[in-house]
């Protein structure tokens, strides 16, 4: 199977509803990211994420995105490394821009 790079992970974001939702959008995917990261990959994620596993684990039967994951699944550990530091960069200006809620 061919590995989705960092810039198809950007292009699969903005597929999502990141133009009406930034905050919203961007933080689900971090979240998967992250999930991905520490249930499936078992690589840590950068202390600053603040990512905090869940304690019943990572639940795919319930993510609200499934073409993202599926993005996610099929990237690098390097690549998911690099679009979750984008996303927690994204994720805090929208907070920094008043678009959090």
């Amino acid at each position: 199977m061919r590995q989705v790079t960092y810039k198809e992970l950007i292009q699969e974001l903005n597929m999502d509803d990141v133009k009406h939702d930034p905050w919203g959008t961007a933080l689900a995917w971090q979240f998967t990211v992250s999930d991905v990261l520490h249930f499936e990959r078992e690589v840590s994620c950068p202390t600053h994420w603040e990512y905090t596993p869940s304690p019943i684990g990572f639940d795919t039967d319930n993510l609200d995105n499934l073409t993202g994951y599926y993005a996610i699944g099929h990237a690098t550990s390097d690549s998911l490394l690099a679009f979750g530091e984008l996303l927690h960069r994204f994720v805090r200006a929208c907070e920094h821009a008043g678009k959090s809620y």
